[in-house]
């Protein structure tokens, strides 16, 4: 979608999808994903989408932009938490008084 009130080539999700490399299963990165990495970013980084009306789009820059700062590492800590299992187990240490 060209146009000159945008600076930039805007491309909805399903294009973008296809322009990313293939995931580790060597297919697409889902449309789904990149919501994901919108809304709830990754490791504290977020994919930036421009809305016109209902449809969402993205840029090449914001895909450069997103990429580059996940490389760089995580922004924010990880925080685990430990599952239901491990809570027992870790309890059941204590009982034992290990």
């Amino acid at each position: 979608m060209s146009n000159a009130l945008f600076s930039e080539e805007l491309y909805t999700l399903a294009q973008a999808a296809k322009l990313l490399p293939l995931n580790h299963n060597g297919k697409h990165i889902s449309i789904q994903t990149l919501r994901r990495w919108a809304t709830r970013g990754c490791r504290g980084v977020r994919l930036e989408l421009t809305y016109v009306g209902s449809r969402v789009y993205v840029t090449l820059e914001a895909l450069r932009v997103f990429t580059q700062a996940r490389s760089q590492g995580p922004i924010e800590p990880i925080q685990v938490t430990p599952t239901k299992a491990a809570r027992r187990a870790t309890e059941a240490l204590r009982r034992m008084g290990v």
